[in-house]
C-alpha cells in the first residue's frame, strides 16, 4: 500500500532526474557533451532533455505537496523516454516504472485526491 513518504520519495527523486536532465541538456545543446549514436537523435535529445528536465522539477514539487497525479504521470514518462538516450538511462527507467506502478495504485489515486488540507501528514 503506498504511503505518502513514498510517493514524496518519488517526486523528490523526479525532481533530482530532472536536475540531471537539466545539466545534461546545457551540455549537448552547448555541444560540450556529444552523445551517441548522433544523427537525428542528437537533435531531439537536448530538447528532450530540456523539457524533461522541467516538468520533473514542477511537477516533481506539485506531486511532493500531493497534487497533480496525472501530470506526475507524464513527467515519469518523460523522464524515462529520455533516458534513454542519455547516460543516465537506468536511473531515469527506474524511477519511471517505479514511480508509474506507485502512481496508478488505487491507494495513490485516494491519497492525491484528498483535500489539500489534510494532504500535509
Amino acid at each position: 500500500m503506498p504511503t505518502v513518504g513514498q510517493i514524496r520519495l518519488v517526486a523528490a527523486l523526479m525532481q533530482v532526474v530532472g536536475l540531471m536532465n537539466l545539466a545534461v541538456s546545457s551540455m549537448v545543446l552547448s555541444k560540450t557533451l556529444r552523445p551517441e549514436p548522433t544523427g537525428i537523435l542528437y537533435w531531439l535529445l537536448g530538447p528532450g532533455l530540456l523539457l524533461s528536465g522541467i516538468a520533473g522539477i514542477v511537477v516533481g514539487r506539485r506531486n511532493f505537496q500531493l497534487q497533480g497525479r496525472q501530470a506526475g504521470m507524464v513527467a515519469l514518462f518523460l523522464l524515462g523516454v529520455t533516458g534513454l538516450g542519455c547516460y543516465q538511462f537506468p536511473v531515469g527507467l527506474v524511477i519511471m516504472v517505479a514511480g508509474l506502478l506507485l502512481y496508478r495504485s488505487k491507494e495513490a489515486r485516494t491519497l492525491f485526491d484528498r483535500p489539500a488540507a489534510t494532504s500535509a501528514g
